[in-house]
């Protein structure tokens, strides 16, 4: 072999060595090991309690926690183990209150574990980084102490913190996530607690100006399979055999489906209305509430039209309308089958109202408000409680805050649903905890803009009032069993209210109506082209625009449009030349009228000069009326008192005024420059008492001059005569 054959082999053997060192793990540099998984790395939740309420037997009863896991580190896990410890038993708010900060271990002595039946660990073989996975974790409860959950108090909410957990290299434990859930239990059945839910079914409205033209058809998507007014009813049926509510429904909601389901059309972008498609959608969804509302216990009350945002609009000195148009009450009436709405409930926009608004309210006929916890300075523990109006009191229902809080997210679309409904449990629970002699009454009021899941919606309502300790009781029926003892202060605080330029249309749609009305001399003409006004001044103020600023602003255009395109309608004419010279100091001004509506109308002229500059009236010719479609040409009789041009403002208004007690303007104002050649009174004043000077300086020269022409008086000395002066001659 030779010698570069013989390196050659050498150097071959040098690589082969080396890459079984790299395989087997031999060498010089030690070993890396993997590392070990952070504490906190795995994030927990809770998806369900089944029971939430366990009931206190002693024979022990199914109990199943059922939660997430997350794998959030950045080591894949194994044999990780998840176990759900009791802390102890909460009596009390503040206790709970600290909990809910952060849990809290329980003491020694208190058995603590919760395992199943067979006492074996939950372990979850592996979990890859980023991966989740589901754990049930089955138990039992019952008064008996032994494994399982031990319910050892008469009256408590238990803690139970659910862990997850795992082994390090060096054989410590290492807590990898955990979190806290909470179930109420009770060993003697307490008084029950009195709750009531109230159920909203509240819409923005899809009409303005018509009964039977729609802005648009977005309500078909809304009551068809799946949307937010389906699935706000399907609740309403799945409990309506177990758990009587009351339906808080918007008349001018039932009367869009009743016109929907005959026959309507709605306005395209182009401005010409097509037919709706809502028809069979509108039909179904009415026959599904008569079904609901015939249900044993099922209330039904009935907003003002529109919903309107009461507090607002007393704010800002407006008002609305309570009872409902005549075409609106029959389509109503026959829509609901029969079903008679009560009207003295109010709930006002986000829950809060002013004592004025109050005072309003029940001079109205309402009894009874729908607030939030923050609407009152002073208040009990759910219960009503008293609210001065004036002469007379409302009782005021509310939901407790540490209620209020949780019901969004158990109820809504995308919220954490069951998973917080032992937590709300618990804290409607505490009540007949903290005082199980009593029974107590807990308004439940979700958001008036519910967009609802149904299966966590259906669980919270079945789960809060068909319990040991609870029991259903709609609104009407809880006001006349409970008598409220209690005065509440309202709140100084107010609610965002509606837009300026919302209030803006709606003061001037009002404010205007009188006048506008005067333009016509035939009732029916008035009701064709101004009675749709107030109904959608109303549907302007509604409440329920508040999850569509955008839409309100286009209705609110829409409105103050419909007013201007009718004051405009009827208007002076510009003429060609607006100047204009009168001969006369009494001379008749050409003014022409015109009217573009196919309705004959009566109107107004007034005259004044810019800069109100004295020397020019005119005579007040009265009501003038105008054909349809025609013009009118006058000539009205002036009076200048002065030579030379002024600038005259004609202006066209309604016979009436508004309601403030000013002038409607229609069209745009005429200005017209007037011109005057002959001498007004004040020019035949000067000339005439030149004139009068003249005369007397004349007469007054003629008597002098014969003076000087007579002779001397015999006798008398003579005499020499004076010198005339000099310029005395006029």
């Amino acid at each position: 072999m030779s010698w570069t054959e013989l390196r050659l082999a050498s150097r071959s053997a040098c690589v082969a060595l080396a890459l079984l060192i790299g395989a087997t793990g031999l060498g010089f540099a030690p070993s890396a090991q993997a590392a070990d998984p952070a504490a906190g790395s795995v994030a927990v939740s809770v998806i369900s309690v089944s029971p939430t309420t366990p009931l206190a037997e002693a024979q022990m009863q199914p109990l199943t926690f059922t939660v997430s896991l997350k794998n959030l580190g950045n080591v894949d896990l194994t044999n990780m183990t998840v176990t759900a410890t009791r802390g102890d038993p909460i009596t009390t708010q503040s206790v709970f209150n600290t909990e809910l900060a952060a849990k809290q271990p329980p003491v020694p002595q208190l058995p603590a574990a919760v395992q199943g039946p067979e006492d074996a660990p939950i372990v979850v073989p592996t979990l890859a980084i980023g991966q989740s996975t589901q754990v049930s974790i089955p138990t039992v409860s019952g008064t008996v102490d032994h494994a399982g959950l031990c319910i050892c108090a008469d009256a408590a909410i238990y803690p139970i913190v659910i862990a997850a957990q795992t082994t390090a290299s060096d054989g410590s434990t290492v807590e990898l996530g955990a979190t806290q859930t909470y179930l109420p239990a009770f060993q003697n059945v307490p008084a029950p607690t009195q709750v009531t839910w109230v159920w909203p079914l509240l819409e923005r409205p899809h009409r303005l100006t018509s009964d039977t033209v729609f802005t648009d058809d977005d309500l078909v998507a809304s009551i068809s399979s799946g949307g937010r007014l389906d699935r706000l009813l399907s609740v309403a049926e799945m409990v309506d055999a177990q758990v009587p509510m009351t339906l808080l429904v918007d008349p001018e909601l039932i009367d869009e489906l009743a016109v929907m389901s005959t026959s309507y059309q709605v306005q395209t972008s182009a401005g010409t209305p097509v037919p709706g498609t809502g028809k069979m959608a509108a039909t179904a969804w009415l026959t599904r509430l008569q079904h609901v509302l015939a249900a044993p216990g099922m209330e039904l009350a009935l907003t003002p039209f529109a919903n309107p945002d009461v507090d607002a609009l007393t704010a800002d000195d407006l008002t609305w309308q309570t009872a409902l148009p005549p075409a609106m009450q029959v389509r109503v009436g026959a829509a609901l089958a029969g079903h008679v709405g009560n009207t003295a409930v109010a709930w006002p926009a986000d829950g809060v109202v002013s004592a004025a608004t109050a005072q309003r309210l029940a001079a109205q006929g309402v009894g009874t408000l729908l607030l939030s916890s923050s609407a009152l300075k002073t208040r009990t523990s759910g219960s009503p409680a008293l609210v001065s109006a004036g002469a007379t009191d409302l009782t005021a229902f509310s939901t407790p805050a540490t209620i209020a809080t949780l019901l969004p997210g158990a109820l809504s679309v995308g919220g954490p649903g069951t998973s917080v409904l032992p937590r709300l449990v618990s804290q409607l629970a505490l009540t007949s905890v903290i005082d199980p002699t009593t029974s107590h009454d807990v308004l439940m009021l979700p958001p008036a803009n519910l967009d609802p899941e149904p299966t966590a919606a259906i669980a919270t309502i079945l789960a809060t009032a068909k319990t040991a300790w609870s029991q259903p009781l709609p609104l009407l029926a809880a006001r006349g069993a409970y008598t409220a003892q209690v005065h509440a202060t309202l709140s100084d605080k107010g609610a965002p209210g509606l837009p300026t330029k919302t209030i803006e249309a709606i003061r001037a749609a009002t404010s205007s109506q009188p006048a506008l009305s005067s333009l016509f001399t035939d009732p029916a003409t008035v009701g064709n082209l101004l009675g749709d006004v107030p109904d959608a001044v109303q549907r302007l103020a509604s409440a329920q625009w508040q999850t569509s600023p955008s839409t309100l602003d286009t209705a609110t255009g829409t409105v103050a449009g419909r007013i201007e395109a009718l004051t405009d309608a009827i208007k002076l004419v510009v003429p060609t030349d607006g100047s204009y010279t009168l001969g006369s100091n009494d001379s008749p001004l050409p003014i022409t009228i015109e009217n573009t509506l196919d309705k004959t109308v009566q109107v107004r002229l007034t005259f004044q000069t810019v800069g109100d500059l004295p020397g020019f009236t005119a005579s007040d010719i009265g009501i003038q009326t105008i054909p349809p479609r025609g013009r009118l040409p006058l000539h009205v009789p002036v009076h200048l008192d002065r030579v030379g041009r002024i600038k005259v403002q004609v202006v066209l208004t309604a016979p009436a005024t508004t309601t403030d007690g000013g002038s409607q303007q229609l069209g745009t104002p005429l200005v017209l420059s007037v011109r005057s050649t002959a001498l007004g009174d004040i020019g035949e004043v000067i000339m005439w008492g030149a004139g009068g000077v003249l005369a007397l300086a004349f007469v007054f020269r003629l008597y002098r001059r014969l003076r000087r022409g007579r002779g001397p008086t015999p006798g008398a000395p003579a005499t020499h005569p004076e010198p005339e002066p000099v310029g005395s001659e006029l």
